[in-house]
């Protein structure tokens, strides 16, 4: 290690002195001349103050995200599909399954409860004598429960106010005969449908009538007079 005399070193703290600090009493000047300020512009303060506002804004966004990412539920972010407005049901159709009947026979059944309300409807296949009415007995049942359960409608209204008959298929079988020959043996099918829709009770019926019949009583009646005698007989009429 090299050791300085006290003359080199007071030699050496002048001249580091003179390179970090301008001396002389043109120096002011100098720095005046080249347009150097210590002070802030005015630019530099809105440019500090906007990206200070700006700080300040995101901070508060971020803030405010991690709050409500906090708060936040699981099911919050679940989508909800809109629901559709109920649908009202006006009628309800059923029908039986295929089974081995002529379709006229059937045919008698259908015209006999089409138009009727559902319970007389059913009364009349419990006491009928076709081996067909029990089953559309059944099937009368389960139309009205289910529309009433499904559709909606009211029980002590319903009406059948369709009936019909649609053929099936027409199954063909050998008919052995004598002497070695065959005949053709038909074995029909068919099913009935049928479409229950709301209409009048019995009390709305009964009422209907009523009103009907008091409508045609309008007073005990009289004879006019004054019409005139149109193509006269040239005698008595009796």
């Amino acid at each position: 290690m090299m050791l300085l005399t006290p003359a080199c070193r007071n030699v050496l703290s002048t001249t580091i002195r003179r390179t970090i600090t301008p001396t002389g009493p043109t120096a002011p000047n100098r720095i005046a001349q080249r347009g150097v300020s210590f002070m802030p512009s005015f630019s530099d303060i809105f440019r500090g103050n906007f990206l200070r506002r700006d700080d300040t804004v995101e901070e508060q966004k971020s803030e405010t995200s991690k709050e409500e990412e906090k708060s936040a539920s699981l099911f919050d972010t679940v989508e909800q599909q809109a629901s559709a407005p109920l649908k009202k049901h006006t009628h309800h159709k059923y029908s039986t399954a295929v089974f081995k009947i002529s379709r006229r026979k059937l045919n008698l059944l259908a015209n006999q409860i089409a138009g009727k309300p559902i319970d007389s409807a059913i009364l009349q296949m419990e006491f009928s004598d076709k081996r067909a009415a029990q089953r559309v007995k059944s099937t009368l049942c389960l139309a009205r429960d289910h529309a009433e359960m499904y559709k909606g409608l009211v029980r002590d209204k319903l009406v059948v106010a369709e009936a019909w008959v649609s053929k099936g298929d027409y199954i063909q079988r050998v008919d052995p005969k004598g002497r070695g020959r065959i005949g053709r043996k038909h074995h029909p099918s068919a099913r009935m449908s049928i479409v229950l829709k709301e209409g009048k009770t019995h009390a709305e019926i009964l009422e209907q009538q009523r009103k009907y019949k008091l409508g045609r009583i309008v007073g005990a009646g009289f004879v006019r007079e004054d019409k005139p005698i149109r193509n006269p007989g040239p005698g008595w009429a009796w």
